[in-house]
């Protein structure tokens, strides 16, 4: 009777699943770390390489276009003595990276605002300066009797 009481007292085994989530988890720590088995194979490291070579080209390249567009949308508001007055700038992208006209229109706007000697100036009315075509005149009474005179 007595081993039938001891027998009953003793705990089961642990589960060793049911252990390990019991114990607190201690911050990850690895040991086992060498820094020589962390070498990549030199196929792997070129193909990296030629990734962000080619990836840093094409941002050289969509850079220029937006630069071109840029220029080419403020040559063509006319506001600008000078279209390259105005920089590129990340404020003047939409979301998608590419130059947004409205951007740069305010962007113009507000250059002009803070340096006003960069305004085109265009003569409202023409101003007569060097040779000029023939213009008939007007007939009136004066001309008449001049030319009868």
């Amino acid at each position: 009777m007595i081993e039938t009481i001891t027998e009953q007292t003793e705990s089961p085994a642990p589960d060793p699943i049911v252990q390990e989530s019991l114990v607190p988890s201690e911050p990850a720590t690895d040991q086992s770390f060498d820094a020589e088995s962390q070498v990549f194979s030199a196929e792997y490291v070129k193909a990296l390489r030629d990734e962000s070579a080619g990836n840093r080209i094409k941002a050289k390249r969509i850079d220029e276009a937006n630069a071109r567009l840029l220029h080419s949308v403020a040559e063509s508001d006319g506001r600008l003595v000078n279209a390259t007055e105005i920089k590129l700038d990340d404020a003047l992208l939409d979301g998608d990276g590419i130059v947004d006209p409205a951007k740069v229109r305010d962007a113009i706007a507000a250059l002009i605002v803070g340096k006003p000697y960069l305004a085109s100036r265009k003569a409202i009315t023409v101003i007569p300066q060097g040779v000029q075509a023939e213009t008939v005149a007007p007939i009136s009474l004066f001309s008449l009797v001049a030319e009868r005179a």
